[in-house]
């Protein structure tokens, strides 16, 4: 009987600010490219809204996390997807493989 062997994956993490809520934030600036897609959630000491999208994001115009909630992201590079943030000081983690 032959087995089949998955690669192990290899997973990528970050957390990314809004210092001042109705300015949108890149996840990275430079370019990581994605294998699986991209979980980006609100952290749950959060006190506002957390806006997810492209460059255009703004702190009432996106995908809407309160906190605790995610989203995954299908996009090959994680420069793709920026937050925006209705409070100042909220944050959102993000992970890919």
């Amino acid at each position: 009987m032959s087995q089949s062997l998955t690669p192990p994956i290899t997973f990528q993490t970050g957390q990314a600010t809004v210092a001042t809520a109705g300015t949108r934030v890149q996840l990275s600036a430079s370019s990581i490219l994605v294998d699986r897609g991209v979980v980006v959630k609100a952290l749950d000491g959060n006190s506002g809204k957390i806006y997810v999208g492209n460059s255009g994001v703004t702190a009432s115009n996106g995908f809407e996390l309160g906190a605790g909630q995610g989203i995954t992201v299908d996009t090959d590079n994680l420069n793709d997807i920026w937050i925006d943030s209705s409070v100042n000081g909220d944050d959102a983690c993000w992970m890919l493989s």
